[in-house]
């Protein structure tokens, strides 16, 4: 059954900071709109905010008090996505994974193996930089969705942008891996905001 989004998701997955905005079309004039995600910020404090910094805490068993990751989404995710990943990775660098978006770039590895975070010690959870990834892309469907259930993410047209200058190998395998697990078939991928793009 096809399906007639009601509003345009567009979404930058940075190296640095993930940012999301929208606009719902009408015959009148159509304003496009930023998405601040929730995020934690600090043990058991979500807050909006323009950005989500691009990194992921992957915590130990000892390294957060019980209950203070939960999300209004989610009482006990995996991880942890934002501003808190990115003030534990001064802390715990080697468990915060940072700069996902750049080891997609890098054919010199196997971007679907749990490598990432570099200094993990031994024995320590690591995932891939595709995982990565998906777990951002994740982090804002779930915080888009909680925030406007009247308009499912999966429902609306989304437009993932990267920049033209990424090598098309890297688009390739953005659209085949990553991408098909949180986004459905309106979705559009898009190398340069200006260019033509592909349906996916």
């Amino acid at each position: 059954m096809s399906i007639t989004p009601a509003a345009v998701l567009g979404i930058d997955l940075g190296t640095t900071n993930a940012a999301l905005a929208f606009a719902i079309p009408t015959e009148a004039e159509t304003a496009v709109q930023p998405f601040p995600a929730p995020q934690l910020v600090n043990p058991g404090e979500v807050r909006a905010e323009a950005l989500l910094p691009s990194c992921l805490f992957l915590p130990g068993a000892a390294d957060v008090p019980e209950g203070s990751t939960a999300l209004p989404w989610d009482a006990t995710p995996p991880n942890v996505v934002g501003q808190l990943a990115k003030q534990r990775g001064v802390e715990v660098p080697h468990r915060v994974v940072l700069s996902a978006k750049s080891w997609l770039s890098y054919s010199g590895v196997d971007r679907t193996s749990a490598i990432l975070p570099l200094a993990a010690d031994e024995g320590m959870a690591r995932i891939s930089p595709a995982e990565a990834s998906r777990r951002f892309l994740e982090h804002i469907r779930q915080a888009w969705n909680y925030a406007h259930p009247e308009l499912p993410f999966d429902r609306q047209m989304v437009v993932l942008t990267d920049s033209a200058t990424v090598p098309r190998s890297r688009c390739a395998f953005t659209r085949t891996t990553v991408l098909p697990v949180s986004v459905t078939p309106c979705c559009k991928y898009d190398r340069n905001p200006g260019a033509e793009m592909p349906t996916l």
